[in-house]
């Protein structure tokens, strides 16, 4: 087992105005971003894009990121990708947690 303190990265989907319209997803954002053990907290405007997948496979290389949070749409609809893209860049599929924001 690791001893390191986790490294989470939360990312807040705008998914257009469906979420962008009502939630002021800067806010959320920022909100978490001073929280224990997290190092990355953005939004993007399509996270389940294959730009918004590549921003974070390519934060959880950059920054080290072994937990993820993802708020977003429901996970019916995209656990499955955002699970898929965590593997891509090496986390383990079980260190995501997605938050539906929607």
């Amino acid at each position: 087992m690791n001893s390191e303190p986790a490294k989470i990265g939360v990312f807040v989907c705008q998914c257009g105005k469906n979420v962008g319209g009502v939630v002021d997803t800067e806010k959320v954002a920022d909100a978490v971003k001073d929280s224990p053990n997290v190092v990355l907290s953005k939004v993007h405007p399509h996270l389940c894009s294959y730009e918004g997948l590549s921003v974070i496979q390519n934060d959880i290389e950059e920054h080290g990121i072994d937990r993820l949070v993802v708020a977003a749409c429901t996970p019916k609809m995209h656990e499955k990708t955002f699970r898929d893209a965590a593997v891509g860049a090496g986390l383990n599929p079980h260190c995501l947690d997605i938050a539906n924001i929607r």
